[in-house]
C-alpha cells in the first residue's frame, strides 16, 4: 500500500465543501490578492505563457498543450489542497 504524507486529503473519505462565493467585500479581495493562492495562479499563467513564447501556433501540438496544462493544474491543486489524487494526463 502506498504510504502518504500525513497532511494528504483522501479524496474517498474526506468531505469536501460546495464551492461558494467568498470575495465579496474589498477586505476579502485584499486577502485574497495577498494569498498564496494568487501567486501560485500567476505562477501556472506565466508558466503556460513561457511554454508557447515563440512558438507559431503550427508548432504547438493540441496534445502536448493539454499534457502541459494537466500537469501544471495537478501540480497546482495538489499544493492547493494537498490531494492526493493528480489528474489524468491523456
Amino acid at each position: 500500500m502506498e504510504k502518504k504524507p500525513a497532511d494528504t486529503i483522501d479524496p474517498a473519505t474526506h468531505e469536501f465543501v460546495v464551492p461558494t462565493k467568498k470575495i465579496v467585500t474589498m477586505e476579502d479581495l485584499e486577502k485574497f490578492k495577498s494569498s498564496s493562492t494568487v501567486k501560485e495562479i500567476v505562477t501556472f499563467v506565466v508558466e503556460l505563457q513561457k511554454s508557447v513564447e515563440r512558438k507559431s501556433n503550427n508548432d504547438v501540438k493540441q496534445k502536448d498543450v493539454r499534457r502541459f496544462i494537466y500537469s501544471r493544474l495537478s501540480r497546482f491543486l495538489c499544493r492547493s489542497t494537498r490531494c492526493s489524487r493528480t489528474c489524468p494526463v491523456t
